[in-house]
């Protein structure tokens, strides 16, 4: 056994050496763990050292059975939600205009899809972008490296959780390890900027009014992806977002037929479509006296 804090024991993939695969052995600390276990009756062991008591009192939580608890909990469909998150923020290594830059949960599933959105974001592999096998590449050039750095930075300074990632990666200067943070407060610069590189910030929702007023609450509007299986919350919030697009339970939603473009401070007019011709004709009014 080895005891590791409750954040290292989400950075994933694990350090050189350590075993990999779904039955390694690995512990939490007891804040995190009475989050995540708040409605069992499991019989387990909690590390009370992160919670002030003696070093000497040895009770460990077991993270394999965790991974059981969560899968007892989440939604049959948690995994197709991962999928549609990592697709709208890490496509071209979230240097999109249409990259995610907040991702909001709602409480009953936000730690169980935290830890599965972490450990499918720790799994991409970080490389050249003309290697096969690399799903994040370099960013477009110093600036911005800075700029991913000082936003992850100012997120954590304000109470986030870093799940996975954090910093530069050893792959090359304008090469950021895709990062996970948790928790991110409204007030952090990441919820107000765009960040256009490999960093998700997730944060919980309780209200679906709540959660509406905050994706409206920025001075952008290109694009907003829904994750829901109710049709009655769809339709609601579909119509609510102040956005010019939104994407519902997909990522792709661009081509040709789409009338492509935003609201606010995301721009005027459209492109593609019937509607994107518009700005390339001229509107001609005729005015008959038929007597």
């Amino acid at each position: 056994r080895k005891h590791v804090d409750e954040d290292d024991a989400l950075r994933l993939p694990e350090r050189p050496g350590e075993q990999r695969g779904p039955h390694r052995d690995r512990l939490v600390g007891v804040d995190r763990a009475r989050r995540l276990l708040a409605e069992e009756r499991a019989d387990l062991r909690v590390d009370e050292r992160h919670a002030g008591l003696p070093a000497d009192e040895e009770h460990l939580v077991d993270v394999p059975r965790l991974e059981t608890l969560r899968e007892e909990h989440v939604p049959a469909d948690l995994e197709r939600a991962v999928d549609i998150a990592v697709g709208a923020k890490f496509a071209t290594s979230g240097q999109d205009c249409l990259a995610a830059n907040r991702i909001y949960v709602e409480r009953p599933v936000y730690e169980a899809f935290c830890y599965a959105f972490a450990k499918r974001v720790a799994e991409l592999k970080v490389g050249p972008g003309l290697a096969p096998d690399s799903v994040i590449g370099p960013l477009m050039h110093d600036r911005a490296v800075a700029k991913v750095e000082a936003q992850v930075q100012d997120a954590m300074a304000r109470g986030a959780r870093c799940l996975t990632g954090g910093g530069r990666h050893p792959a090359g200067r304008l090469f950021f390890a895709p990062t996970v943070l948790a928790d991110v407060p409204d007030d952090a610069v990441i919820m107000h900027e765009e960040t256009f590189g490999p960093v998700a910030a997730l944060t919980p929702f309780d209200r679906e009014d709540e959660v509406v007023a905050r994706a409206n609450a920025t001075e952008y509007g290109l694009v907003a992806y829904l994750v829901t299986r109710d049709a009655g919350r769809i339709l609601r919030i579909s119509k609510a977002l102040d956005y010019g697009m939104v994407a519902v339970n997909r990522v792709k939603i661009t081509g040709a037929p789409i009338p492509f473009g935003g609201v606010k401070q995301s721009g005027l007019g459209r492109e593609g479509s019937r509607h994107g011709m518009e700005a390339f004709t001229e509107l001609k009014y005729v005015c008959l006296d038929a007597a």
